[in-house]
């Protein structure tokens, strides 16, 4: 990439994303090698053939470019991610802000990929139509996307990325914008065309104010690709006497003053060190939990609705986690002989109810799951009550289903014999719009999921077979005939997520339904209940169910959870310590982000702030979401 038409790209182009926190650490690029100083660890080593690195918000992971490849790294070595591989090169790359996506340059055009991967190439990210190229894209903390565009020789201007079809101007002759740690503010590079003089400059991130920093006398001709610290006081930048000068980096206080040099190189970032959460929802009692998990998810009156199921068996209620997402709905539990106290008080606080617009509680079951006394405390109390039944746990599925979406897009088969599928698959359907999940017995199609299965047209809408079983049971009735208006099995379309044991399976789940999540939880294989509940209440937050045994952190979720730490703010584990002790927070904390850079906190049935306040507590407006697409790519399921 080095060349004296274009010196400031010499060095590998540098990322533009500062994010606040205190400094971590630094990268630079020196004699094609990627140097990173981690100051935590006294880690200080080198790549070879990598070009300039950008961090994630939390410092737990730096994405690089290497040939055509796009990598995602972890300090502590786990779990490297190959992002994207692109024979036209991935350059400048820059997080956004929550770490889900990366947005870099390629042949002048700019692109956005998903941080964990599973897409080969990005998706274009500005289609507006201009001469020139697209190239240096920052990101600052509060989501303003800006980047530079000129023609090679020319004024290259700042422009403000406004949607996927449309940008601004937001200052002329500008380039190699960094953003402060609170987003108010920026740097850019402006000078001579011919590159012989550069300086820095600074302005408010609406581009007025501008004021240079940098001057040829005090700091010399050619001074750019500036990094602002995580911590606000300083920045680094790439300091040349000619234009094909390979370059110092110096460091200057965004005061002013007298320079001074770090090393030789070009291409500095900083990486941050903003601390994660890792939050134990629990109760009591399962029940207790249930209404902590509540009030993670809602603010006082602000759920859409309330899903409630019987405490003491799980069929009744595997489909109630993707209903209740759907729904804004808590998922809550109760025992069969009477409307828990406890439950009744969160249902009146999570549930606006009125004699116009009188609240909905969903009943899962007949009256053998949930007695016909428990509706009648519900109306009793102002609320309308809904019950769906059938005549067996299937039925009931199916009932929840036609509930759920109507005309799906999408359909889930999973096991009802055990919960570990169901209830990681549930997280995930809710999640999708116009989603479903019905269930098999074990190796075989009850009639009731035949019947509904009859109505799925395989070419039109997606089939997904979550767990072995699910594998089996639909397999035998394809063979056997059940589903006379399938495609022979051979040639079935569909996703099959199969692992070699639950926890695999449920992680394989979350891979495929959720991009670059902000929040995970964990639940244990021991029991079901916190893993229906939460499995509710995580969903809605956008984030993936996972499971592990009670004795140590799986590997499968670990290593889940480390390959997504780049957009992760918050590793939830669920149930209290009888479910999965302490020392498993603490695996979680690691896999989230990087050792020790996480703070425990927890939210129970009597937390005195519902977690409506919370972070991650609902997921938010996603302003990527034309790029947020599930990795569900159908094929044949029996290939």
């Amino acid at each position: 990439m080095a060349g004296a038409a274009a010196p400031v790209l010499a060095g590998g182009s540098p990322a533009r994303a500062t994010l606040p926190g205190p400094v971590r650490g630094t990268t630079y690029w020196r004699n094609g090698l990627l140097h990173l100083h981690i100051l935590d660890q006294s880690l200080y080593t080198v790549e070879s053939e990598a070009f300039a690195a950008t961090w994630s918000p939390d410092g737990s992971r730096y994405v690089h470019a290497a040939g055509d490849k796009l990598w995602s790294k972890r300090t502590d070595f786990r779990s490297p991610v190959e992002v994207g591989s692109d024979t036209r090169r991935f350059l400048q790359p820059a997080f956004t802000e929550d770490g889900r996506f990366v947005i870099y340059q390629s042949e002048g055009q700019l692109r956005i990929i998903a941080a964990e991967g599973g897409s080969i190439l990005g998706t274009v990210f500005l289609t507006e139509p201009h001469a020139g190229t697209d190239e240096y894209p920052a990101v600052s903390v509060t989501g303003q996307v800006v980047f530079d565009r000129g023609v090679p020789g020319g004024q290259r201007d700042l422009r403000q990325w406004v949607s996927e079809r449309e940008s601004r101007l937001l200052i002329a002759d500008a380039r190699q914008a960094s953003f402060s740690p609170d987003g108010t503010q920026l740097l850019f590079v402006r000078g001579k065309a011919d590159l012989t003089e550069l300086q820095i400059w600074r302005a408010r991130a609406d581009g007025t104010g501008q004021a240079q920093l940098t001057n040829s006398t005090d700091h010399g001709p050619i001074n750019m690709e500036p990094a602002w610290a995580p911590d606000g006081a300083t920045l680094m930048y790439r300091s040349n006497t000619s234009p094909n000068d390979p370059g110092v980096v110096n460091q200057l206080r965004i005061s002013g003053g007298a320079a001074s040099m770090m090393t030789a190189g070009s291409a500095p970032s900083w990486q941050p060190g903003r601390r994660n959460t890792v939050r134990r929802v629990w109760g009591a009692d399962h029940i207790a939990t249930a209404v902590a998990a509540s009030r993670y998810s809602f603010a006082d009156g602000t759920a859409g609705a309330v899903v409630l199921s019987r405490s003491d068996q799980y069929y009744d209620a595997l489909g109630g986690s993707a209903l209740a997402i759907r729904r804004n709905a808590p998922l809550l539990i109760t025992e069969p002989a009477g409307l828990n106290p406890a439950v009744l008080a969160e249902i009146r606080r999570v549930l606006p109810t009125s004699p116009s617009a009188r609240g909905r509680v969903y009943v899962l079951g007949g009256p053998l799951a949930l007695p016909q006394h428990i509706v009648t405390a519900l109306v009793a109390a102002g609320y309308e009550a809904v019950r769906l039944e059938g005549a067996n746990e299937y039925a009931t599925a199916v009932r929840i289903a036609d509930e759920t979406a109507p005309d799906p897009i999408l359909v889930t088969v999973a096991t009802a014999h055990m919960y570990y599928d169901a209830l990681a698959a549930g997280a995930g359907v809710g999640n999708l719009d116009d989603s479903t999940i019905v269930f098999c017995d074990g190796d075989r199609l009850p009639a009731e999921t035949v019947e509904y299965l009859r109505r799925v047209d395989p070419e039109r809408q997606i089939l997904v077979l979550v767990g072995g079983w699910a594998y089996r049971a639909v397999e035998a009735a394809v063979r056997g005939g059940q589903l006379p208006g399938w495609p022979a099995w051979e040639h079935l379309l569909g996703i099959s997520l199969v692992g070699v044991d639950a926890e695999h399976t449920a992680a394989l789940v979350a891979k495929s339904f959720f991009t670059s999540p902000t929040v995970a939880a964990v639940a244990t294989n021991a029991n079901w209940y916190d893993a229906l509940t939460g499995g509710a209440m995580v969903g809605r937050a956008g984030g993936p169910l996972l499971i592990t045994s009670p004795n140590a952190l799986h590997p499968r979720p670990s290593q889940y959870l480390a390959e997504v730490s780049a957009s992760l703010e918050e590793g939830i584990v669920l149930g209290g310590p009888l479910a999965l002790p302490a020392a498993l927070t603490g695996l979680v904390g690691d896999s989230v982000t990087s050792a020790g850079n996480w703070d425990p906190t927890e939210t129970t049935a009597s937390s005195p702030h519902p977690a409506g306040a919370s972070r991650a507590a609902a997921a938010p407006a996603d302003r990527y979401a034309a790029f947020a697409r599930p990795t569900l790519q159908r094929g044949r399921i029996a290939g």
